[in-house]
């Protein structure tokens, strides 16, 4: 949640804390993570087509290589947050993240 009135103004509009509330261990549900993924990739690439990238001539982009490439690491830390920290570290989340 943004710390601003606009921003607990969007959180009551969107009704996530609703929504969390059905979840035993009232977290994201992992398809939030998966959407927010996705947007991200699509703004990335949008600046990547935009502004390029630093030392890469826009013709010699590969849109396959990045999107390999992007779903290959958002889907290695999305597999260790949903499974190997909550495994290892079970409480973490409910602390704000610090593991100690």
């Amino acid at each position: 949640m943004t710390p601003t009135l606009f921003g607990r103004w969007q959180t009551r509009l969107l009704l996530y804390i609703y929504i969390q509330q059905f979840r035993w261990d009232r977290d994201w549900p992992g398809v939030f993570q998966l959407i927010a993924g996705i947007w991200e990739a699509l703004f990335v690439l949008f600046l990547i087509k935009i502004i390029g990238l630093p030392g890469i001539p826009g013709q010699d982009f590969d849109l396959g290589a990045f999107a390999l490439h992007y779903s290959l690491v958002w889907l290695a830390i999305y597999l260790a947050s949903q499974t190997l920290m909550r495994i290892l570290f079970p409480y973490w989340r409910f602390r704000g993240g610090q593991w100690f």
